[in-house]
């Protein structure tokens, strides 16, 4: 990291995010004379990977996470084809086919995979309460289930590692034991919405408003063969004051 970026990202952190707080754009005006407009998304962008890498919504549920330290993990792998970086972590909530293409991923020789209980993809299985340390990763496994997910058959996932901790709520319907989350002070919550197979953008909702510490991403937006025109309608009911848009493929 340039001393340049760095210096960028710490005045990004001190004047613009208490000022993003009432704005969706922020302009800044560059020491060269011209200016830009950053978008939330990507003053979120700068801070992630100043302190912790880089986190990108690959799409559906579907996630790339790198850490500083250039460990790579994938979670539910599906959407796309952004695998080609080698990946030292796997992550699997459940054995639905949208979620448990390992094979699409670039693994190192010694990748590592743990995976919810109905997930036939090798590697760990993990049951709710499950945890384990990889590489500096700390890996949770926490309850995701919902009428179209028995319980005990998937997981959700809390991935901790300097400082930040991630949650991935695989597929999951608004389920009492996300009240112990709200304690966990959380950084980023990855909620699914699509109100078929997952809770509903206003449910959704409901859960990110009682994590205040986290920005909350929407992910697994509709059923894999919606219309643009569906997946925009759901992000729109999306509204907790700590959501944060991400598109597909965006970091």
């Amino acid at each position: 990291m340039t001393e340049g970026y760095k210096m960028k990202t710490a005045w990004l952190l001190a004047f613009c995010l208490p000022v993003l707080a009432f704005s969706q754009i922020m302009r800044i005006h560059q020491s060269d004379g011209s200016t830009h407009d950053y978008s939330i998304a990507e003053i979120d962008s700068i801070t992630f990977a100043s302190h912790y890498g880089a986190l990108t919504w690959i799409g559906h549920a579907s996630v790339k996470i790198k850490t500083n330290d250039g460990i790579v993990i994938y979670i539910d792998p599906y959407a796309g084809n952004d695998y080609k970086e080698a990946a030292d972590i796997i992550l699997v909530s459940h054995g639905h086919s949208d979620h448990n293409q390992v094979n699409k991923v670039t693994q190192k020789a010694n990748c590592r995979i743990f995976s919810g209980p109905s997930a036939s993809v090798g590697g760990t299985k993990m049951t709710p309460g499950d945890s384990v340390e990889v590489d500096g990763i700390s890996i949770k496994a926490v309850d995701a289930y919902n009428s179209n997910h028995p319980k005990g058959s998937g997981v959700g996932f809390i991935i901790a590692f300097a400082g930040v901790k991630i949650y991935h709520s695989g597929d999951t319907g608004k389920i009492d034991e996300m009240a112990a989350l709200t304690a966990l002070n959380l950084n980023y919550a990855m909620l699914c919405i699509d109100g078929v197979y997952n809770m509903n953008a206003q449910d959704a909702a409901a859960v990110a408003q009682t994590l205040p510490t986290a920005k909350a991403i929407p992910i697994h937006i509709a059923p894999s063969n919606a219309s643009a025109a569906e997946k925009q309608r759901n992000i729109d009911k999306f509204n907790p004051p700590n959501k944060l848009i991400l598109k597909e493929g965006e970091t």
